[in-house]
């Protein structure tokens, strides 16, 4: 089957950050001449009413939805997928998940992320993901599942602000040191946990586990979510290193989380233990 014959889905998410994903949209999306992709921006709050409609043609392709509050992370692509499901009656072979922070360096990575899905036992695909803060590989976000011990530390951590600003120091201080030894594999790699920037998910994956997507947390680690709902249907994670993709990460929300940011990340991590580490 050709990419013209397959179908995809890219969720972007607005949250203040309008002028970039109209930047993101038109470079990487708009652009695209394939007629089965279709491209929803869930607007979590915009700069101004009106301003992504006076910036965006929108159409049976394009399509904005207006969420009644701030619906987070995942929260937008479940609205997207609902949409997706009410209005249509097939489920993209790619749905993808992504920020807008992106700087898209492959030609063809749509169709290689289609190819890498016709594996019916793929859930997850990620790219080549390079910090453009640290130069670092962030693919894969984790190669092997979290033990509950590395669970419970990254919640002592997280638990107050003072101990967020040591850990993410030292996280960026060893980032630097590392960043100039990146090795990138030339096949697709399987891994545990896929990076949140950039996720796209398999139409197999959806039509099994999306009952389970409600369970997410409001905001981050999305990434562990996934991976262990990808786990509890038995289907394989993977990046493609033939996918380069430039991260040039916490334009939204900073180097440094708000305060606000580190008790959103600790509840997503409470939520992720006693779910899935009980």
């Amino acid at each position: 089957m050709s990419s013209l014959t397959k179908h995809t889905a890219f969720v972007l998410v607005n949250y203040f950050n309008d002028d970039e994903v109209i930047h993101f949209a038109e470079s990487y999306l708009f652009k695209d001449d394939t007629s089965n992709l279709q491209v929803y921006i869930v607007n979590n709050g915009s700069k101004k009413p009106g301003y992504l409609e006076s910036k965006i043609n929108f159409n049976s392709k394009i399509i904005l939805i207006q969420a009644s509050n701030n619906s987070g992370y995942f929260g937008a692509f479940n609205l997207a997928l609902d949409y997706h499901k009410s209005h249509f009656d097939f489920i993209p072979d790619i749905f993808v998940l992504c920020n807008t922070d992106l700087k898209i360096k492959s030609s063809d990575w749509i169709q290689q992320l289609l190819t890498a899905a016709d594996n019916p036992q793929i859930g997850l695909i990620g790219p080549t993901l390079i910090s453009a803060l640290t130069g670092k590989q962030q693919n894969p976000f984790l190669k092997e599942r979290m033990n509950s011990k590395k669970i419970d530390r990254l919640l002592f951590f997280f638990s107050s602000y003072i101990g967020y600003l040591i850990y993410q120091s030292l996280y960026y201080f060893k980032a630097k040191l590392t960043s100039t030894s990146i090795t990138i594999s030339n096949s697709p790699t399987p891994c545990y946990a896929i990076h949140g920037a950039f996720i796209a998910m398999t139409s197999n994956f959806i039509h099994t586990a999306s009952p389970d997507f409600k369970e997410a947390p409001f905001l981050y680690s999305e990434e562990l979510f996934l991976a262990e709902i990808a786990k509890k249907h038995s289907y394989k994670s993977i990046y493609l290193p033939s996918i380069k993709i430039i991260h040039d990460e916490h334009s939204t929300t900073g180097i440094f989380k708000s305060k606000k940011g580190v008790e959103l990340m600790h509840a997503s991590l409470v939520k992720i233990k006693s779910i899935f580490y009980s």
